[in-house]
């Protein structure tokens, strides 16, 4: 961005110079040479100012970006503290809500593997197994016996 700016500036100090040479040519030939650099120098000008401009746009839309996922990791992180990781049986784990953080949610078990990805997906019962309960993840399919 500074590049650009002392490129510009540069530029602006041509223009200005080939003002004076303008102004100060004496034959009709040297006015029209001096006008044609002049508007050489205007469009050349003008090119950098949109080069500008257009990489001003560029990292405005990346400090955005990277705002909306800093907001994201935040809220996540707030999401997670809600959890606690608990073992099922020997072996399996599940994210459990914890009771005191359920604001009147029904306590549910969420998905490792997606809570891992920063994910919330709820294990859905999907029957016995023996004397065993099977979940499974909807998302990433995921089974936890338990």
């Amino acid at each position: 961005m500074i590049t650009e700016v002392a490129v510009a500036l540069t530029a602006f100090n041509n223009l200005r110079q080939l003002t004076t040479a303008l102004v100060s040519a004496k034959s009709e030939i040297d006015r029209q040479e001096a006008a044609i650099s002049f508007q050489n120098a205007l469009l050349d000008l003008q090119g950098r100012i949109f080069e500008s401009q257009t990489a001003q746009a560029t990292l405005q839309e990346r400090i955005a970006a990277l705002e909306s996922e800093l907001a994201r990791h935040k809220n996540w992180s707030k999401e997670r503290d809600r959890y606690s990781l608990q073992e099922v049986e020997t072996g399996a784990f599940v994210y459990r809500l914890k009771p005191e953080a359920a604001n009147g949610e029904a306590v549910h078990n969420l998905c490792p593997q997606c809570f891992e990805d920063e994910v919330k997906s709820i294990l859905q019962f999907l029957g016995k197994h023996g004397m065993r309960n099977k979940h499974g993840c909807n998302r990433c399919n995921t089974v936890v016996m338990g």
